[in-house]
């Protein structure tokens, strides 16, 4: 998507009775992918979220806190996955030597103001210091210099990060958590303090210390909650350990994610590749991994998913689902759809499962696109039927139809 474009289109709206939850999810899909048109096209940008921010203001709300907190992992992610990127082709990483930084971004004017320069910086430490500044420079920065994704001096930045306390913290988990339950349905996307606070909020009746407006427009399910805060504490422990290079991963994590929204598989899964070198034993990552070779490699992507089933991979629908997008002989397809069969009726999620996958348009069908999902469930049922269908089991193929029909009609 292009800055420009999404304005053009949202011009046309009555700001003044957009929901909290529509201004917040325009400006995020706004900076979800830099502009690449130059000069004019950072100024639309920038013009935009100011616009969106004073809309923000005019509702009683602090627009400027609620964007740079609350999609403060837009901000970031893109610095820091393209200074790895750099960092990676650099060092000549086998398999990420080629990688390309992004254009639009002054990687090496950031490089410069975290003073992450010579041919020997370590990889894990440099982004670790990086996680550290953009932390400070997010907190601080004028929102202008935020949305322009700019480099500063190498002074403000330090003193900037040196400044960030418990106090700016709080704040910005708070306002972090806020912009979630409006804009980010899958709650596997949540970080842990979010789901704690939403948790305290929706079933404990903690006073939530937000605006009234802000916490009314949004309700979740108490028992997916309750799934999601179980599952994050299942990983705690480990999270803690690793507190610094989670981090990290996440940050080129959602670099990745843009990657792939820019059709650049190959350089998602070179990011991913390197993480497993880091971690080998991460059902997350290798699943990850598999996902963005699905459309170049999908014999390969068939066995990192495989792999990651057996490392007790979750969810498994999603697994599933994207084993079945690669399953290209016959033996592969009849064994995901045994382990379908035996998922939907032995341990189905109980709660939908909202994800970020492959889909094949109707109108093409031979080509993948990436989709946001609100239950992967009910895409791995369509895609069983399909997968029937090819293998001429019509029986089969009817029985996976009506399971797609009865989840369609618990969820209703």
């Amino acid at each position: 998507m292009r800055t420009t474009d999404a304005g053009e289109g949202w011009t046309v709206m009555d700001l003044a009775t957009a929901t909290i939850a529509d201004l917040l999810r325009m400006v995020k899909s706004v900076l979800e992918v830099p502009p690449d048109d130059g000069v004019a096209a950072w100024d639309a940008r920038t013009a935009f979220v100011r616009t969106i921010g004073l809309a923000l203001d005019r509702r009683g709300l602090d627009g400027d806190s609620l964007i740079r907190h609350g999609l403060a992992d837009l901000f970031q992610a893109p610095i820091l996955g393209s200074v790895a990127v750099s960092l990676l082709s650099e060092a000549q990483v086998p398999g990420l030597d080629r990688l390309e930084v992004d254009p639009d971004l002054n990687v090496q004017g950031w490089r410069d103001a975290m003073k992450l320069q010579g041919p020997r910086v370590n990889f894990s430490e440099a982004m670790s210091h990086a996680l550290y500044l953009t932390q400070g420079w997010v907190t601080f920065a004028p929102l202008e210099t935020l949305v322009r994704m700019q480099p500063v001096a190498s002074e403000e930045l330090d003193q900037w990060a040196r400044s960030v306390d418990e106090s700016s913290r709080a704040a910005a988990a708070t306002y972090r958590w806020a912009v979630l339950r409006l804009v980010e349905p899958n709650l596997e996307n949540w970080d842990s303090t979010s789901l704690r606070k939403e948790y305290r909020h929706t079933v404990m009746a903690v006073d939530a210390e937000l605006p009234a407006s802000l916490i009314a427009e949004a309700s979740l399910d108490k028992d997916e909650l309750a799934h999601a805060v179980a599952r994050k504490s299942l990983t705690e422990d480990e999270v803690r350990v690793q507190a610094g290079w989670n981090d990290v991963r996440e940050a080129v994590v959602k670099q990745a994610k843009m990657l792939l929204r820019q059709g650049r598989c190959a350089e998602a899964a070179a990011l991913f590749e390197f993480l497993l070198g880091q971690a080998p034993a991460d059902s997350w990552l290798r699943n990850n991994f598999a996902f963005c070779l699905i459309t170049t490699r999908p014999g390969d992507a068939y066995v990192f998913l495989r792999d990651a089933q057996r490392l007790s991979y979750k969810p498994i629908s999603l697994l599933l689902y994207n084993r079945a997008c690669c399953a290209g002989t016959e033996t592969q397809k009849r064994e995901v759809l045994f382990d379908a069969n035996r998922h939907w009726l032995e341990d189905l999620e109980s709660v939908p499962v909202p994800a970020f996958i492959w889909r094949r348009p109707a109108n093409a069908p031979y080509d993948f696109q990436t989709a946001e999902t609100l239950d992967v469930r009910a895409d791995l049922g369509i895609i069983a039927a399909s997968l029937a269908t090819e293998l001429g089991d019509m029986d089969r193929a009817d029985i996976w139809q009506k399971r797609v029909a009865e989840l369609g009609a618990i969820a209703s």
